[in-house]
């Protein structure tokens, strides 16, 4: 009884406190800062007509597609462990992207949605999320890696023997990706031979019951989502008045996702990462840094800025301690 009281009494502050952090890192990136400085320049140039809120209203759409797979995926892996609706694996989703905010490598996504299981089932969704996520790791690396290579042959001066490396090393990481990808079950066999393994191997099990079935539509869904990020990003250039075809935006984009899924790195510090790559990689195409910066910058406000804020709100249905 006492400890269901004390439980009660610091799930609230708990969230309270949580809450209030991600609202101050929120509000010290974007306006201590100076980035919603930056970005209001950049919109106040622009000249406004139909296309401009066509593009933007684009945008946000892409936005609620992009989540409502995310949302998809995770339910249908979660379901093997615990049933949930739609809408609960929405908040667990969108309550993630909060947490993901102020936490190195985006980890409190992870912790977030595993709060709205049973506390029994945890662990193995904890493990279960990690396969949505290699998933779209996956095809972060494998698009990534051609296209950095196609980046590196046009716009830097290689010798033969480097340029040949250059294109060699994405099919290597191709092959390694897939390999691993598909072969998941080794975690439970490396766990498993661990001198302490066998008092945890029984979670890491998991790994075994995904098919290759499963693990293609997992794969399929995470590409679709990656296409949709790519798509934002060149709606936003075009928003900018920024002359760029759609492949060379592909190229360019995906260079920057593998950079920042490769940079050790937290959302927050992210956007000053993902506004020095945005320049580096976008110098061949665009010659003005605030326009590179105010694209990059929209990017992150619409995609992690404004779901997190959303996030805040579903905060109050996790219970981090349950009876």
């Amino acid at each position: 009884m006492l400890k269901s009281l004390w439980y009660k009494r610091i799930n609230f502050p708990l969230k309270l406190g949580l809450g209030l952090l991600c609202l101050f890192y929120l509000y010290q990136e974007l306006f201590i800062k100076n980035k919603f400085n930056l970005l209001w320049s950049q919109f106040l140039i622009l000249s406004w007509d139909i296309s401009k809120i066509i593009l933007l209203f684009s945008v946000f759409f892409l936005v609620l597609v992009n989540w409502g797979i995310e949302t998809g995926k995770w339910k249908f892996l979660i379901d093997s462990i615990q049933k949930v609706t739609w809408l609960e694996a929405f908040f667990a989703v969108i309550s993630g992207i909060t947490l993901s905010i102020f936490t190195p490598n985006r980890l409190g996504d992870f912790a977030a949605r595993i709060f709205y299981l049973k506390r029994a089932n945890r662990t193995k969704g904890l493990l279960i999320s990690l396969v949505g996520s290699i998933s779209q790791l996956s095809i972060t690396l494998i698009l990534g890696g051609f296209c950095l290579c196609i980046y590196i042959i046009r716009y830097e001066n290689l010798s033969v023997s480097a340029s040949l490396l250059v294109r060699i090393i994405p099919f290597f990481i191709t092959v390694f990706t897939l390999l691993f990808y598909f072969n998941l079950s080794i975690l439970y066999w490396i766990v498993s031979k661990l001198k302490k393994g066998a008092i945890i191997k029984h979670l890491f099990n998991v790994f075994t019951t995904f098919s290759n079935r499963i693990l293609t539509l997992l794969l399929m869904l995470s590409l679709f989502r990656f296409i949709i990020f790519s798509l934002q990003y060149y709606l936003i250039l075009l928003f900018f008045d920024i002359d760029i075809s759609w492949a060379d935006s592909f190229i360019i984009t995906s260079c920057i996702y593998i950079a920042l899924a490769i940079i050790p790195t937290m959302a927050l510090v992210e956007l000053g990462v993902r506004g020095a790559l945005s320049i580096y990689f976008f110098k061949p195409f665009i010659s003005n840094e605030l326009t590179i910066l105010a694209s990059s910058y929209v990017i992150w406000c619409i995609n992690l800025f404004l779901p997190s804020l959303l996030g805040l709100l579903f905060l109050s249905k996790i219970e981090f301690f349950k009876t």
